[in-house]
């Protein structure tokens, strides 16, 4: 026990370290060290005052100091709300960042919300707390008042029975948001810094002579920042082949949406649904569209999951069990997906974990480790990534990342973060997302964000259509102005598909309508990609044969007449580049070196904070994970740059030697 208070602790203090708190604890009394009796529990009219009971000056509840507050709740109930903390009142600052935390333990998942005076939910996140030690937790939120509003914090805890422990409630000022949304407003400027290169090809004909003062028609076919969409062939029905077509027309990548969730894909031991999943794959292969798996563990136990047959075995049998489901099926499927989700919600469906932990003693994320290594063994090129929600829609970046950060010091093969965009009915405001973009961006992977959607399930989209047109363009401008980010894909596009369906005379989260006409929000998103983010341009070769021109990273096709002979060739351009093409009719597709993730190590090598040349750069930039460009100097004779004035997170470094190569480098500084 002594060896986790001192652990969380540890992380308190850490939390503190990497992000800037401004001003005095606004919750003074958290601590519970002196008396306070605005401390109160509410609870709702049905509940009688005889189930709970509250002392908020308790000893046997404290995780440091001398008290806590100690909750004993004698009968669950259905929502959590109906018995509930309420943190004492104070006022929000006008377009402010709130950092909220505590320590807790408990019999059961605790909800703090934050509502504004009249009780309208704002947002708040869920917590998985554990019965026998405490655990520290935080998230953060926004306010959008006028500056003169209360905003509610409520602790609810009415899903358990038992005794809850709460200590050191916290709330800090973080950051201002920008109220002109400047960095919003630049980001076609940044957009046009980290997604463009400039590009420079050799092009000669098929015998070896240079293509000069030629015309040649380039046009930018997939950008190499990924756009998908979750696709569900189930129960499709007469509007299979519409629903096909339109998702190779609007995304480059799709992700099943429950073909490969365990409870689906083997409902029966030993029966897997190759059947189903066949569909998926060959849809994939014969489109030649990257296919996302989703998702090979998930820990949950509602709609039905708890059901599943594995939930029957025992801790030993059940790890047998993941392992096998694991290796089997990533090795089936190999070079068939490119990518999975192995783990699903890791910090918030903590069923599986709690159940094997005691096999683990060690180590209390062991299982999931596995997982990923039994993955990474089963597929050594599939990329493994780790998903969570409440990330940017809600503000539990921080947790998520320490454990991503556990895992990478555990040495444990992670390639990416999958970060969900479940935003509900909020609106989007790209400040508040690019400040936990920023946040993410520490744990040094690149970041996917594999579900956004907006409204919810129980009541759908409360936004006209017109207002979701500008919502989804305003979400998927940001995230692609931000440098983290590789990739997003829509939890679907079309309302009869959609899991947020029109309802009660809502409107739906989908691209199109249940009747399959589109939407303004087609258009906006098409405008984006088709129009506004493209590359298609005539342009003429030099008298030495060369082709430059300034586009977007991704893959292009080329076309130029020859002779009256039309020539063409699809080539894949992900850096800036010097280098040659035969140009001949029908050419097959070319990956022409992808230097920024071939970087050779005698250019480039890195050790903590500090990189060294093997010989001095002409040129060196450094984009920041704002997208600030920043000019790096050596001086005269050092092929050494010491960069510990940056703070921890993901860089873009780009250089250009002595001989014109250009060089891009992904950098994580620790």
């Amino acid at each position: 026990m002594q060896r986790r208070i001192i652990l969380y602790v540890f992380h308190s203090i850490l939390a503190c370290m990497i992000l800037p708190l401004h001003g005095e604890n606004l919750i003074p009394t958290g601590d519970f060290e002196r008396y306070d009796p605005s401390w109160e529990v509410t609870h709702a009219d049905h509940v009688s005052t005889d189930l709970f009971s509250a002392n908020f000056q308790s000893s046997e509840a404290a995780a440091s100091g001398n008290y806590g507050a100690k909750i004993e709740i004698s009968e669950k109930q259905e929502e959590n709300w109906h018995i509930q903390i309420r943190v004492p009142s104070w006022t929000a600052r006008k377009n402010q960042l709130y950092r909220f935390s505590m320590d807790a333990r408990g019999p059961a998942p605790i909800h703090v919300s934050v509502s504004y005076d009249d009780w309208t939910y704002k947002e708040g996140f869920r917590l998985n707390i554990q019965e026998d030690e405490f655990q520290h937790f935080s998230g953060n939120f926004y306010s959008d008042t006028s500056g003169t509003d209360a905003l509610i914090i409520n602790i609810g805890l009415a899903t358990g029975e038992g005794i809850y422990h709460l200590d050191n409630i916290s709330l800090y000022e973080i950051e201002e948001i920008d109220e002109t949304n400047q960095w919003y407003h630049d980001a076609p400027a940044r957009i046009d810094s980290i997604r463009k290169e400039d590009f420079s090809l050799h092009l000669f004909d098929k015998t070896g002579s240079p293509m000069r003062h030629t015309d040649v028609q380039i046009k930018l076919q997939r950008h190499e920042f990924s756009f998908g969409t979750a696709f569900n062939l189930d129960t499709i029905g007469p509007y299979d082949s519409w629903y096909r077509e339109k998702t190779r027309e609007y995304f480059s990548e799709i992700v099943t949406e429950n073909a490969l969730k365990w409870v689906d894909f083997e409902p029966v031991p030993g029966s897997p649904d190759r059947e189903n999943m066949r569909k998926y794959t060959e849809y994939a292969k014969k489109h030649d569209i990257p296919l996302r798996g989703h998702v090979l563990m998930w820990g949950l136990q509602q709609y039905g999951f708890e059901d599943h047959w594995s939930n029957s075995l025992a801790p030993e049998e059940l790890v047998d069990a993941i392992r096998e489901r694991i290796i089997r099926d990533v090795s089936y499927y190999r070079g068939k997906i490119q990518e999975y989700d192995v783990w699903n919600e890791p910090i918030h469906e903590l069923a599986l974990f709690r159940k094997t932990v005691h096999l683990f003693p060690d180590n209390e994320w062991a299982l999931l480790d596995s997982a990923f290594i039994w993955a990474h063994r089963a597929d050594p090129d599939a990329r493994l990534f780790l998903n969570e929600y409440s990330l940017l829609a809600g503000g539990q970046a921080e947790n998520f990342v320490d454990l991503v950060t556990g895992m990478r010091e555990r040495n444990v093969p992670i390639h990416g973060l999958g970060v969900q965009g479940h935003f509900g009915n909020n609106s989007i405001s790209p400040e508040v997302i690019r400040h936990r973009l920023d946040e993410l961006s520490r744990a040094g992977l690149p970041i996917k964000i594999t579900e956004f959607d907006m409204g919810t399930r129980e009541s759908g989209l409360h936004l006209c259509e017109e207002e979701q047109a500008e919502q989804y363009s305003r979400f998927i401008r940001t995230v692609f102005s931000h440098p983290a980010v590789e990739g997003m894909l829509l939890w679907g596009f079309w309302d009869k598909k959609q899991w947020v369906a029109p309802i009660h005379g809502s409107n739906g989260a989908g691209l199109y309508r249940v009747d399959k006409s589109a939407k303004p929000v087609a258009d906006s998103i098409r405008y984006l990609w088709d129009t506004l983010w493209t590359t298609n341009k005539k342009v003429r070769t030099t008298a030495e044969g060369t082709l430059n021109f300034r586009g977007f990273r991704g893959t292009y096709s080329l076309q130029t007449e020859l002779e009256g002979i039309e020539k063409s060739a699809e080539i894949i351009l992900s850096s800036s580049h010097k280098d040659s093409l035969i140009l001949q009719k029908d050419t097959p597709t070319t990956t022409l070196p992808d230097k920024n993730q071939q970087a050779p190590p005698r250019v480039i090598t890195q050790k903590g904070r500090l990189l060294n040349f093997a010989e001095k750069p002409e040129e060196l930039f450094l984009f920041t994970p704002r997208g600030e460009r920043k000019k790096l100097s050596l001086p005269a004779g050092e092929t050494q740059v010491d960069l510990s004035e940056l703070a921890r997170g993901i860089y873009i470094l780009r250089l250009r030697s002595s001989e014109g190569t250009h060089v891009q480098k992904r950098l994580f500084i620790p």
